[in-house]
């Protein structure tokens, strides 16, 4: 049984009783693929809440639905209510016909609930928080407010065990995340633990949770500088952001923007149309090589994007325009380590290249191949980040190497 999503208005929580609606009988409209994605989306922004956290919610919670098939109210067997899946409804100052009748009204509720939840966290030093909970664009950082929203117990404790790979609700949300929106959540750490026999008390106030920088990528605005990036598996040969002439995500590209491509967002967010299930939206940008449209799963924050680097080898290095770098290493390297990510070209003004990346069979050396030829007269930097032994230790600093391409 679901758990049920309180209004915290004190360290007290006061249980409301459930009520029916006296327009069930009614049936309603249920708003297109597009108007709810657009509202979901719009009043997230506005209630500071990373879009992607109230699109997964209202997914996991019914499907991203208002109403049933046949029109009439949405009340399941706990008396969740909507989209949302409202289930404390006996609140002071919620209207609980338009919390039934009404979709914003429902995501709004829903919203300031999550709010809640959040500012509840991160001011109550008897409850836990992650990373200091100082950045609320970073998905990881709601982790327990997302918990306590389906119901802060030990329903949802990610110690206790779990049967027939069944996730606490706050790491669901994350797979839908993962699923709908494409973005990865940062491995969660074993040692996430709380014991709610006694006040609700974690067994520490703050969680460090080493990798947890996942930014949103749904609340850029015109004049934010990005870069192409997804967490799509590589095998697939997709390192690069697809570009499009128009914001439909049913268009066809018409060119590939390799990984670390910088770009400007023009405008947007733009919104699917046609499926429930792609949570993504699609921005305008531009840069001095690229114009046209990228969805938001291939698009990062600049905050993400790594900026330690130390130089390596003579800069500034003259080279053929089909030049191949061999990287030699001093001990045998994981090869699931060397990808796009980790190894790549970026020219001075933010033009990614797509390379090929093989491994040598004594896996000491990493040769990287451009597809096709430079840019003439142009400056690059070969970037090596982020490699491991085979033994799973990391291999030292991130290093650069400038070069620059001959006429």
């Amino acid at each position: 049984m679901r758990a049920m999503k309180w209004l915290i208005v004190s360290f007290m929580l006061v249980l409301g009783l459930t009520t029916s609606v006296s327009a069930e009988e009614e049936t309603y409209e249920e708003l297109s693929v597009e108007e709810k994605h657009k509202l979901l989306t719009e009043i997230a922004i506005e209630k500071d809440i990373p879009p992607e956290i109230l699109k997964a919610i209202a997914a996991g919670e019914n499907n991203m639905m208002q109403f049933k098939e046949d029109g009439t109210v949405q009340i399941v067997e706990d008396g969740g209510i909507g989209i949302m899946q409202i289930t404390n409804h006996d609140l002071t100052g919620v209207d609980k016909t338009r919390l039934a009748t009404d979709t914003e009204y429902n995501i709004r509720v829903g919203a300031d609930i999550l709010n809640q939840k959040w500012d509840y966290f991160a001011s109550n030093p008897a409850l836990p928080i992650i990373n200091g909970a100082s950045n609320r664009h970073i998905l990881e950082q709601w982790y327990f407010a997302i918990m306590a929203y389906n119901g802060y117990s030990n329903l949802n404790n990610p110690d206790r065990d779990y049967e027939n790979g069944e996730k606490p609700y706050q790491e669901k949300v994350f797979t839908n995340i993962k699923k709908y929106s494409g973005v990865s959540i940062a491995a969660i750490p074993e040692d996430f633990s709380f014991d709610t026999e006694d006040g609700f008390k974690s067994e520490q106030g703050e969680y460090s949770w080493n990798g947890a920088n996942s930014y949103t990528t749904q609340m850029f605005q015109p004049g934010d500088q990005v870069y192409v990036m997804n967490n799509y598996d590589l095998s697939d040969n997709y390192d690069y952001g697809n570009l499009r002439t128009n914001k439909s995500f049913t268009s066809s590209p018409v060119d590939r923007v390799p990984y670390y491509s910088e770009l400007e967002i023009v405008s947007g967010p733009y919104y699917p149309t046609e499926w429930i299930y792609r949570h993504f939206v699609a921005y305008e940008v531009k840069s001095d090589h690229y114009n046209g449209y990228v969805a938001s799963a291939n698009l990062r924050n600049m905050e993400q994007k790594e900026k330690e680097f130390d130089p390596k080898g003579e800069q500034m290095t003259e080279v053929s325009l089909d030049k191949t770098w061999k990287i030699e290493m001093n001990t045998e390297i994981d090869p699931a380590t060397v990808n796009e990510r980790n190894v790549y070209i970026v020219s001075d003004d933010g033009k990614g290249v797509r390379i090929d990346l093989s491994l040598s069979s004594d896996q000491t050396m990493i040769t990287a191949t451009p597809e096709g030829e430079y840019d003439k007269d142009t400056e690059y930097a070969l970037y090596v980040k982020g490699l491991k032994s085979t033994e799973g230790e990391p291999l030292g600093t991130n290093v650069f190497r400038e070069f620059k391409t001959v006429k």
